[in-house]
């Protein structure tokens, strides 16, 4: 369904473990999607440049929301 709406199937992954686990950090997302590192932090950048995702900085570490 997400994929219809113009996600590519990773972005909609991230898109729902966002969805799921509320503000996250990277590393949350990361283990629970099991994708590369570097893989998420790139789908993570095109769903917010899509406006589906944003982040706030708590101390010092940055957490990502849908």
């Amino acid at each position: 369904m997400l994929t219809e709406a113009g996600l590519t199937e990773k972005e909609a992954e991230v898109y729902l473990a966002l969805v799921t686990l509320g503000s996250s950090s990277a590393t949350n997302i990361i283990q629970n999607t099991g994708l590369h590192r570097a893989v998420v932090y790139d789908l993570l950048e095109r769903l917010i440049e899509k406006g589906l995702a944003g982040h706030v900085i708590q101390g010092r570490k940055k957490f990502f929301e849908a």
